[in-house]
């Protein structure tokens, strides 16, 4: 049957030879390497005061929690951007260049990484094998630790020709569907393109929705929403999901996002 990796990497046939790893990261925020991190920066021709600044924000952590009226007491923190910070998504992006421009270009596998989201496509199951083997060793390296429990393979292989991957030893997870960067990963029957919109719009549509009925239900009460209000909420609970899969959308056709 002829089907399509509905993906926001990628919208490519997907043939029965291809296989795709999504890969998860454990913590990865909390345990980010800020000694390859800031290695990186001086990579990148950062220097001097911005350099020192940088070290700043990273070094000397601490943080504690406050519960039922108990305060602990403070912890010192060696790994990991700090959390809510501004900055750290940036850091983070950082250390995933590191990692990144570190592993071997495979003639048919590509790689797509949305900060600790990765997913790779490869036409070679023992090319994909490989990558992850390369993977594992160069994430160990910039202080990064795969999961491999929580990672899964995709693939349109019938179950009894379906070859084991794994990672450091550990055989990864085999999925039918996958939710990568909020789009959902599936084998969809090919039809005209008038007869339903695409997949990816589709779930996309159906999320919003459920996301714009309490905020109708806001605006239309008798007490009312304000403007200031309503755009507030529409830019954090219903614009976000839409610029989260922008990945995604930018790759499709203008006649498909029509709806």
């Amino acid at each position: 049957m002829a089907v399509w990796f509905s993906s926001p990497a990628e919208h490519t046939r997907l043939n029965r030879d291809c296989v795709v790893a999504f890969i998860d990261l454990r913590s990865a925020f909390d345990v980010a390497n800020r000694d390859v991190i800031l290695d990186q920066l001086v990579d990148f021709g950062i220097k001097g005061n911005l350099l020192r600044w940088i070290r700043g924000y990273l070094s000397n952590r601490t943080s504690r929690v406050f519960f039922s009226g108990a305060l602990s007491p403070l912890r010192s923190f060696h790994l990991g951007t700090p959390q809510g910070g501004v900055l750290s998504p940036l850091l983070f992006n950082i250390l995933m260049h590191r990692l990144l421009t570190s592993l071997p270009d495979i003639p048919g596998t590509t790689i797509t990484c949305y900060a600790d989201d990765i997913c790779v496509h490869s036409t070679s199951p023992r090319d994909l094998q490989w990558f992850l083997d390369t993977f594992s060793v160069s994430s160990s390296h910039c202080g990064i630790i795969v999961s491999p429990d929580k990672s899964r393979i995709f693939t349109c292989r019938l179950p009894q020709a379906r070859p084991v991957f794994n990672i450091g030893g550990t055989v990864i997870p085999m999925c039918s569907q996958y939710r990568y960067l909020g789009a959902l990963v599936n084998i969809w029957p090919i039809v005209p393109a008038r007869a339903q919109d695409h997949p990816i719009v589709q779930d996309l549509l159906g999320r919003l929705q459920r996301r714009l009925t309490p905020l109708q239900w806001l605006t239309n009460n008798s007490s009312g929403t304000s403007i200031p209000v309503a755009r507030t909420i529409y830019i954090a609970f219903i614009r976000s999901v839409v610029d989260y899969l922008s990945p995604a959308l930018i790759q499709l056709p203008r006649a498909t996002l029509e709806t």
